[in-house]
């Protein structure tokens, strides 16, 4: 009897301090849960500031985001293995206390059966019931304490599965942020090129207006010399034809005081063995070509200095006469235009004549409307 008592005493004792110690280890896990909880409006103000985020356009500030973003993901991490860790040691501890209770069953039985088989008193008896009654009381409160133990569990298991899809929804947003600076990385890398490129452009048609406003400057210059020289030029002409307007009024005055009579040219009459024979002829004055087919002024070219001057022409027969428009008392040369070529040239309002006797003369009309009057009058009388 006595050893019997030894063992259920000392199994109670061994009950005891592994309940003392379960309550002291499960203490702490009380205390996580209520951080846990405290914790948790983090996570919602972090789903807040992230969905806030989302809005913002420059690349800095979603740079800044994600940033802030990667430190709570690292918190939730930290904060699911702490929880993760937890939620094993209390697996470890219940697997435990389920074997002590089996334990306890199982000395209970044995104790059981052998207060019953070495029991001869009624008091015995008495005792071993009442230390039996001692060990089931501590085994309900056993019972009851791995209950609890388990509805924390469970509780920590729910937060542990919230902790993870509210972890998995940062993933997602985080993303979905990634894509979105990746997006605006592109973006700005495009606008950069394309900056660059109308940087290159406008340094091009700098380049290209410097260059064309130096040309233009040295057009400028050219154009002023010859401005000049054109102006020094029209001064030394006019002040030679005026020279020459002297020069043949003091001509004209003095064959009028000399009465000489008008000039005689030989004409070109008769070839005869090679050789032609000339004949002296005299030219009209203006006022003998009465029945004259057409008459004006023209510019010709001199055949030596091809420098243009005007003359008065007259189209009579098949002769073109042309007189100086300050003395027309004498023609000044006779064309004879028979066997001739009359076309157009690409001076303006000009044409030629070409003959056989006389060669090339080039002609200048004040209008395209004269210049046409006067080719048609050429040719009827050519032909």
């Amino acid at each position: 009897t006595t050893t019997t008592t030894t063992t259920t005493t000392t199994t109670t004792t061994t009950t005891t301090t592994t309940t003392t110690t379960t309550s002291t280890t499960k203490t702490p896990s009380t205390t996580t849960s209520t951080t846990t909880t405290k914790r948790t409006p983090k996570t919602t103000s972090s789903s807040s500031t992230s969905s806030t985020s989302s809005t913002l356009t420059s690349t800095l500030t979603s740079t800044n985001i994600t940033d802030q973003q990667k430190l709570q993901k690292e918190r939730q991490q930290k904060k699911a293995h702490e929880v993760k860790g937890k939620f094993d040691l209390l697996k470890n501890e219940l697997e435990k206390m389920k074997l002590l209770i089996q334990e306890n069953n199982a000395n209970k039985n044995s104790i059981i059966a052998n207060t019953l088989a070495n029991s001869s008193s009624p008091d015995n008896i008495e005792q071993t019931f009442e230390t039996n009654s001692t060990t089931a009381t501590h085994i309900q409160t056993l019972q009851t304490i791995i209950e609890n133990e388990t509805a924390k569990v469970k509780e920590s298991q729910l937060e542990f599965e919230k902790m993870l899809n509210d972890t998995r929804e940062k993933d997602k947003e985080i993303r979905t942020l990634k894509n979105l600076l990746d997006e605006k990385e592109n973006q700005l890398a495009r606008l950069t090129n394309e900056k660059e490129s109308h940087i290159k452009k406008q340094v091009n048609l700098s380049q290209r207006v410097a260059e064309l406003e130096n040309e233009s400057e040295v057009l400028r210059n050219e154009k002023m010399k010859l401005c000049i020289e054109i102006e020094t030029n029209s001064s030394l002409l006019i002040e030679a034809t005026e020279k020459l307007c002297l020069y043949e009024k003091a001509k004209a005055e003095a064959d009028e005081k000399k009465n000489i009579r008008p000039a005689k040219i030989r004409v070109p009459v008769q070839k005869q063995k090679g050789f032609w024979l000339f004949q002296s002829k005299e030219l009209p004055s203006l006022g003998d070509l009465n029945g004259a087919q057409k008459h004006g002024f023209l510019l010709r070219r001199s055949t030596w200095l091809r420098f243009w001057e005007k003359f008065r022409f007259v189209l009579s027969g098949q002769s073109l006469f042309y007189f100086d428009p300050l003395d027309q008392t004498q023609a000044k040369e006779e064309i004879i235009i028979v066997g001739s070529k009359v076309e157009k040239i690409d001076r303006a309002n000009s044409f030629f004549i070409m003959g056989p006797k006389h060669g090339a003369i080039y002609l200048q009309a004040d209008s395209e409307r004269e210049l046409e009057e006067w080719i048609i009058a050429i040719k009827k009388a050519i032909n």
